[in-house]
């Protein structure tokens, strides 16, 4: 091979390492830009304690392609409890609802505070109910949810194929946050409980609030708005001595624009009138940070019926919506990077992003209430969209690449993924999908497809051309030869 047949099969090998090179980054990218934006969805909303575990036990399952998983919480006595399963055995939840501190996998991931997958599994240890029947998987994956040194709760992802290394980052790049989001929860779901005995069952209030005391912010005032006492939680927090508060009205914790409004004045009004409140508070402490606090506002009344002072029962959330807002900034990041819309369980369009918009060349009032076969192009079989609508119909994600065609009949690719969501019931009511602008790039790959095809002919035409020459070569060679034989017999 000359120099130059050399320099294109170079430049051909150089193409396609690059086209490969370039599709495994995107696709990194995507995944972990599309799982941050699902799990922002899951984290965010009110949402109750087993919604919430099953939620993010699902999403994870989803995201491993696992077979069979389970959420555990690390209870007050260290024991834990399973709190939601994914497609588990009806024998298994029953044997496994109850894992003592340190028993066997669980145990140890508690223990390490670190992923650990394992593998050849007892055949009894988790078992799935999913439509393949009963089974067992092959691979184990162990993950604790922690917050900084204490871990929160464990889920088990069972695989029939080892977890990716890659995956696994993504993974523990997510636990912190569903670990404080799930704790948070936790918090509420008990403070709730207690709130709701403490009212019924005014003769226990000793008791429970001692319980409350202990995880929980309190402070009582008069119906005047005076503190009249605070636990050492409350005072920590707002980093006031019991005697700098104490007889001081309740503004000194909110800014001075709140305090002059017509909304704090309604706030006491309806405490004095014996309301009820209860939400997210945000505060002031003694420094003038910002705190931010979930709890509730309680009238208590005397066994007369009279309304005697307001307590106040609260946790605080401040990490938790600096987190929040992490999240909020991340996810509107990713709102001005990615093609964002939701469609009910028909498949007809509920919101469209900016980007949706500006690449489709519709209106957001013009997308709304259609069908998302308006964006249909044609370009690809139909057999693409049947397979997308039954996997989506029966829960599970959808990803891949599509061809839609724009308002102006103009064509654009876009690398998709498709949530399902499920209500309290199970039933699945709305799809969300995460889109990301792939045109140039499947451009790029089909002009370097062609440029590759066209120096593979190149080549081959050039080695046709050498082998021409040098049976040109060989047949002068032969003529030469022929020529010195004829010249020796003339001169003999």
């Amino acid at each position: 091979m000359n120099e130059s047949s050399y320099d294109i099969s170079k430049s051909l090998i150089d193409i396609q390492e690059n086209l490969a090179r370039l599709t495994e980054e995107n696709e990194r990218t995507k995944e972990t830009q599309k799982g941050m934006t699902e799990l922002n969805l899951i984290l965010r909303g009110d949402k109750r304690l087993n919604e919430l575990c099953k939620d993010v036990l699902n999403f994870l399952a989803s995201l491993a392609e696992a077979t069979v998983g389970t959420l555990y919480l690390v209870r007050e006595d260290g024991n834990l409890e399973l709190e939601a399963g994914y497609a588990l055995d009806s024998k298994t939840t029953k044997k496994r609802k109850i894992v003592e501190a340190g028993e066997g996998l669980l145990g140890q991931v508690v223990t390490e505070q670190k992923i650990i997958q394992f593998k050849k599994l007892p055949a009894d240890y988790l078992k799935t109910n999913s439509s393949v029947g009963e089974a067992a998987p092959v691979n184990l994956t162990g993950i604790p949810l922690s917050i900084g040194r204490t871990v929160v709760g464990v889920i088990e992802l069972g695989t029939y194929e080892k977890i990716s290394e890659s995956l696994l980052d993504i993974i523990k790049s997510f636990t912190e946050s569903i670990a404080i989001s799930v704790g948070a929860a936790r918090n509420q779901y008990r403070t709730e409980q207690l709130v709701r005995e403490l009212l019924v069952k005014e003769a226990e209030l000793s008791g429970q609030m001692n319980a409350i005391n202990q995880s929980n912010l309190t402070a009582e005032f008069d119906l005047k708005g005076n503190l009249i006492g605070a636990n050492d939680n409350f005072l920590d927090l707002m980093e006031y001595e019991r005697k700098e508060v104490v007889g001081k009205h309740h503004s000194i914790f909110v800014s001075d624009e709140y305090n002059k409004s017509k909304e704090y004045k309604k706030f006491w009004d309806e405490l004095q009138a014996g309301e009820f409140h209860t939400g997210e508070f945000q505060r002031f402490d003694k420094n003038g940070n910002l705190k931010w606090i979930h709890g509730s506002y309680n009238p208590i009344f005397n066994e007369n019926g009279e309304l005697i002072r307001i307590l106040k029962i609260a946790t605080d959330i401040t990490e938790q919506k600096e987190r929040q807002l992490q999240m909020d900034q991340q996810v509107a990041s990713l709102n001005s990077a990615a093609i964002v819309s939701e469609t009910d369980a028909e498949g007809n369009i509920t919101f469209v992003n900016d980007l949706f918009c500006k690449i489709s060349q519709y209106s957001e009032d013009e997308l709304i209430g259609q069908n998302h076969r308006i964006l249909k192009s044609g370009e690809q079989p139909d057999g693409i969209f049947v397979g997308m609508w039954k996997a989506i119909s029966l829960g599970r994600t959808w990803k891949g690449n599509i061809c839609n065609k724009a308002k102006d009949g103009s064509f654009y690719w876009v690398a998709t993924t498709i949530v399902p969501f499920r209500n309290l019931k199970g039933d699945i009511y709305k799809y969300v999908a995460i889109r990301f602008d792939i045109t140039e790039q499947i451009n790029q790959k089909n002009e370097l497809e062609l440029q590759a095809k066209e120096l593979q002919a190149q080549q081959e035409e050039l080695q046709a051309s050498n082998e021409e020459l040098e049976e040109h070569t060989q047949q002068l060679k032969e003529q030469q030869e022929e020529l010195q034989a004829a010249n020796e017999e003339l001169e003999e």
